[in-house]
């Protein structure tokens, strides 16, 4: 295998080609995402964090920020969606959820981890709102937009 190297420019070149079209080459993204260690990962984000200024295209989450996901099938399978949507639970397949931590080995916060561990409203077995807590891809989450904030507004007030 031939090694490849790259200066800076080249870095920042494919990283932002990579996160700048993240949604059309999530796969790419995630498997760059998959090689580096969690050390590796939090060093590269700081890095362009501070040094290039990427705060303008990529914000990292923070404890207790309110996020939407959409759920996999096999995670709420036992639920009613329709009492869900209903109940204002579920926006166009988007559930909402608050960031309570992240499910390292650490005991901070990491904002650069695979994985965030939130806060999720569901139903009961008689059907009430309760709080759970499960984890999430944090590629999969996403901030909360205005109209989305107003809709989950019963829950997060």
């Amino acid at each position: 295998m031939k090694k490849l190297t790259l200066d800076d420019k080249g870095v920042i070149k494919l990283l932002s080609d990579l996160t700048e079209h993240a949604s059309k080459r999530g796969i790419m993204f995630q498997m760059l995402l998959h090689m580096l260690s969690d050390d590796q990962i939090n060093t590269l984000f700081n890095y362009l964090h501070r040094d290039y200024d990427i705060k303008n295209k990529f914000r990292l989450f923070n404890i207790n920020d309110k996020v939407v996901f959409k759920p996999s099938k096999y995670e709420f399978s036992n639920m009613n969606m329709d009492i869900m949507q209903d109940k204002s639970l579920i926006s166009h397949g988007y559930m909402s959820g608050k960031i309570i931590s992240s499910p390292d080995y650490g005991s901070e916060f990491n904002p650069t981890y695979y994985r965030m561990t939130i806060e999720v409203p569901v139903l009961d077995d008689d059907n009430n709102i309760v709080m759970d807590t499960m984890d999430v891809d944090t590629l999969n989450l996403e901030f909360m937009t205005e109209n989305q904030k107003r809709y989950f507004r019963h829950i997060w007030e």
